[in-house]
């Protein structure tokens, strides 16, 4: 993932002005800095692993409209043998 800019100065002083002692507030500082580059996403992180995604959707299941049609054009060939086989049964009961 991208790295997230982040002013950790700013944010230090911020938090300085608001009470925070000059040690705790660049604790602070780095810890957040450090979370938001190492475990954040950007939009377009987000963006990128949605196409990756939808590409191996698109993957599966066009594989499988191959697997269904596969079995459908099976089925349809076993049924027809299975009937055209009773069809040669009922000629030859009949002609008999």
């Amino acid at each position: 993932m991208s790295a997230l800019a982040f002013d950790t100065l700013k944010f230090a002083q911020t938090l300085k002005k608001g009470g925070f002692t000059p040690e705790q507030s660049e604790k602070l500082a780095e810890a957040f800095a450090e979370a938001s580059t190492d475990h954040l996403a950007r939009k377009s992180d987000l963006r990128e692993l949605e196409i990756r995604l939808e590409a191996k959707i698109d993957s599966k299941i066009d594989s499988l409209r191959i697997e269904g049609l596969k079995w459908l054009v099976g089925a349809i060939g076993f049924q027809t043998i299975v009937i055209l086989g009773a069809m040669m049964s009922m000629i030859r009961m009949i002609g008999h």
